[in-house]
């Protein structure tokens, strides 16, 4: 406890961490000035947090041209993919995916880890697939400010922290940016860039810590968890946006800050998959997740 202050005062003072901030900020100014439609506008929030937290890790530590154009890969696989699922582009669109997801790792300067190199894109299809239901079926209203806990989680887990400090400089002022009166919502295809960037930041700078990598990526919190419910828990995201809040906290309070500073990668996913897995069902038990509709009661 005695470091974080000079921690947090260092963080404010790095030129990556301001550049994300301000470019962040740049954002939040796009989107209250831009139109937005009930379905989610392919130029979103997922999609200008990306850009502004891409630039400023370009601007900081070096152009990343690869990396640009396999989230861009991403992005348009995520806009041919999203629903209707059934359209004859969808299954092209989930191709595209694949290949931004590979691309990154192919010339994104991951670490050579081989268990790294063969789950990173898997992890970048699962992470985007979950988002990515964030954009049709759940509440939008918070996802800015869960997702900068997200952001704040990995920071304060990878050492190495380049491309994290811009991360959750962009994410800060972009955390107003879904809430009223932007209203900005995720959208597919930034849904899928945003899971690509999330992953490449945190592998390139967990390197020194492989657990710190896994605890990282798990850092993704209820926004990874609350979707997998049938139905899915609209209501509960909506009406209980604060405990939703609270929830994911806790849950990357203990991914970073637990899981992430294991020495074992091995040990850290089988960690992430036995915590996600008690989460999952414990929070099944809740009758504002069991209930397709607000009880009586409320």
């Amino acid at each position: 406890m005695s470091d974080s202050l000079p921690t947090v005062i260092d963080l404010l003072t790095r030129s990556d961490f301001l550049i994300g901030g301000f470019l962040g900020f740049a954002g939040l100014v796009i989107l209250f000035f831009a139109p937005q439609s009930d379905q989610g506008a392919v130029f979103g929030w997922g999609l200008t947090l990306t850009s502004a937290a891409f630039f400023a890790v370009s601007l900081a530590i070096g152009a990343r041209l690869s990396l640009l154009a396999a989230l861009a890969a991403l992005a348009l696989g995520g806009w041919m993919a999203r629903p209707p699922s059934g359209s004859a582009r969808a299954p092209f669109g989930w191709a595209v995916i694949a290949i931004g997801a590979v691309a990154i790792i192919w010339r994104g300067g991951f670490p050579e880890i081989g268990w790294l190199l063969v789950l990173a894109p898997v992890v970048i299809v699962a992470i985007g697939t979950t988002l990515a239901a964030w954009a049709t079926r759940l509440p939008h209203e918070a996802v800015g400010i869960i997702f900068a806990i997200t952001a704040f989680g990995i920071w304060v887990t990878v050492p190495e922290t380049e491309g994290a400090r811009a991360l959750l400089g962009a994410s800060l002022p972009m955390a107003f940016a879904t809430l009223r009166p932007v209203g900005a919502r995720l959208g597919y295809a930034g849904a899928f860039a945003l899971a690509g960037l999330m992953v490449w930041v945190v592998a390139t700078g967990g390197e020194a810590r492989p657990a710190s990598i896994i605890g990282g990526w798990a850092c993704i919190g209820a926004l990874a968890i609350l979707p997998h419910y049938r139905p899915a828990p609209a209501w509960f995201v909506g009406k209980k946006a604060i405990f939703t809040v609270l929830l994911h906290g806790i849950l990357v309070l203990v991914a970073s800050r637990v899981i992430g500073l294991w020495e074992s990668g091995g040990l850290a996913l089988i960690a992430v998959v036995i915590f996600g897995a008690v989460v999952y069902f414990s929070l099944g038990q809740l009758p504002w997740i069991k209930a397709e509709h607000p009880l009586p009661s409320e």
